[in-house]
């Protein structure tokens, strides 16, 4: 890889990062109505992007640079670990998937989808359930009480934990869909104009 291509990718991993930062600060957030703690975060965008306009590595590189700055802005590590996790997993997941089926646009997204569907559903019920059981055994009983007002019934009676568990998840997966969206038409649009998308994968 020459010199160029590197700082190229430093340069743009940085300004995507960025990116990443600024949408967090304006507050583009959209709740989540059965657990409003958790939020549908246009801020995921800019990592996932960077996976197809660069590789793995730089995609990575933007969501660290976006934890780090979560992290300072927020003052506390969980929140920040969580969502550094999910975006962690969500990015490997197209990775490994798109791998499989290069050869075809539509095929490779799939893939990819499916792949980011599976990873990050299963890294975050793992880290859900983490930090619920061991963590902060507290924050049980408000998203218990959350989900109680959303489905007007009392979830501590059918178990709290599972139902927190399977509703993360299914957050988890409309988020992998939003977030993955404005990669298929970036992928799309490389491949019109004749740029190789899979370059970086």
């Amino acid at each position: 890889m020459s010199l160029q291509r590197t700082s190229l990718k430093v340069a743009c991993s940085a300004i995507m990062g960025a990116m990443a930062v600024i949408i967090t600060l304006f507050g583009i957030e959209i709740p989540y109505p059965p657990l409003p703690y958790l939020k549908f975060d246009l801020a995921e965008i800019p990592s996932i992007l960077t996976l197809g306009l660069f590789d793995v590595w730089c995609a990575l590189c933007v969501a660290s640079i976006h934890f780090v700055a979560l992290s300072f802005l927020r003052g506390w590590i969980l929140g920040p670990s969580m969502k550094y996790i999910a975006v962690v997993s969500m990015i490997l997941g197209f990775y490994l998937g798109i791998r499989l089926r290069r050869e075809s646009l539509s095929r490779a997204f799939i893939y990819g989808l499916l792949m980011a569907f599976v990873i990050r559903c299963a890294s975050m019920s793992i880290a859900n359930y983490v930090v619920l059981k061991f963590i902060s055994p507290s924050f049980l009983n408000y998203g218990a009480e959350c989900l109680s007002r959303f489905l007007n019934i009392d979830v501590r009676e059918i178990g709290a934990m599972g139902l927190i568990v399977v509703f993360t998840a299914i957050f988890n997966v409309l988020h992998t869909l939003l977030s993955a969206l404005p990669l298929y038409v970036l992928m799309r649009e490389l491949k019109r104009r004749g740029i190789p998308w899979y370059e970086g994968l």
